[in-house]
């Protein structure tokens, strides 16, 4: 993870010419890179620049495209050019639920569709528990709100993006730049016809408060990545449109925190992923069940719920599905998990009997 402050320390050109600028108008503006499929590759670089644009516009001008090429052309020279991986999935992902299905910016979070698919269906099916049924109220008007960006542009789901990962970042031509840099504003009467309580919105929005919070965290783990959305009087903005699906997804792990169900929210929600795995995954990879007894289960060693099969005439699968616990996930949102000695000893131990079996 990169300290923002130290994005700041490294770009000082670039923060001195943010400043003149009005964030309302601004943040908008480079929102629109985001719904680029050309710029996939550059996420997080532009990522980077809605964090700058977020710490640094403090002025009253109004940005022009002339301006943002400038801004690019600055950025290209930023450290975090070498933390740009290849394109390795859609530009556009899916998150399909029993509220209905909604397209949204993949970005470089990995799986993150998916994942906060899970967690949808996870809550759903226990909206008795304190927060559960508030928490999915709050994040589908953010999913409505991708949806609705994904249709302006004309985006269709699972669909490719392109770019190279640490190349040079060009303004595109205002004829392209200008449908995207509207496509994130909406308007009051917008929200009406999209079904949307504003007020829901709310929880989503970056405040003055969490702005100044920026200069003390880093990139993945931030409030912009948390409330992505501005205020204005005329309605509301996405300022970072491949971080709707972070902001759900933490929104709904704090509810899950928050409904006090503890360690039984962990047990529950790893059983309901492996199920998946298992009943869904396995079969249509047609993995077959297979009977072979395993080592002893380590005292120490989190539990993986393994599941043996073969495949394509006896080969073996083994499936070992673990979770990290959903509160360190919303206290630590992008911290690392890492297996210490006895739990890499076990798997391959577990890899040594299965072989033998």
């Amino acid at each position: 993870m990169f300290p923002l402050a130290q994005l700041v320390k490294d770009h000082p050109a670039l923060v001195s010419k943010l400043s003149r600028y009005s964030f309302f108008a601004t943040a908008p503006l480079v929102s629109g890179l985001s719904l680029l499929p050309d710029f996939h590759g550059n996420t997080a670089l532009i990522e980077a620049l809605q964090h700058l644009v977020a710490m640094s516009c403090k002025g009253r001008a109004n940005p022009q495209r002339d301006d943002l090429a400038v801004w690019l052309k600055l950025l290209n020279e930023s450290p975090l050019r070498s933390m740009e991986d290849p394109i390795e999935d859609v530009f556009v992902g899916y998150v399909n639920s029993a509220f209905g299905g909604f397209r949204v910016f993949r970005g470089i979070f990995a799986e993150g569709d998916f994942w906060l698919e899970r967690l949808l269906a996870f809550l759903e099916e226990k909206l008795d528990f304190p927060g559960f049924r508030d928490g999915i109220e709050c994040a589908l008007p953010l999913l409505k709100l991708s949806e609705a960006i994904v249709k302006r542009v004309s985006l269709p789901r699972y669909c490719a993006g392109s770019g190279m990962a640490a190349s040079q970042l060009k303004v595109p031509q205002w004829r392209i730049l200008y449908p995207c840099f509207t496509a994130v504003h909406f308007s009051d009467f917008d929200l009406v016809e999209l079904e949307i309580n504003r007020d829901h919105l709310l929880h989503f929005v970056l405040s003055d408060e969490e702005r100044l919070k920026l200069a003390g965290q880093t990139i993945w783990n931030s409030s912009l990545e948390r409330y992505p959305l501005i205020a204005v009087p005329s309605g509301i903005t996405v300022i970072s449109p491949s971080n709707i699906i972070r902001a759900a997804t933490r929104l709904l792990l704090e509810r899950i925190l928050q409904s006090g169900i503890g360690g039984w929210g962990d047990m529950f929600f790893h059983s309901e992923i492996s199920s998946v795995f298992v009943n869904d995954v396995a079969t249509r990879l047609q993995i077959k069940p297979l009977n072979c007894k395993l080592p002893v289960w380590p005292d120490g060693v989190p539990a993986m719920m393994p599941f043996l099969g073969y495949f394509d005439y006896g080969k073996p699968v083994l499936m070992l599905n673990h979770c990290i616990p959903l509160s360190q996930c919303a206290t630590d949102f992008n911290g690392f998990e890492s297996f210490n000695e006895d739990i890499q000893g076990f798997s391959w131990l577990t890899r040594v009997s299965l072989g033998k079996n």
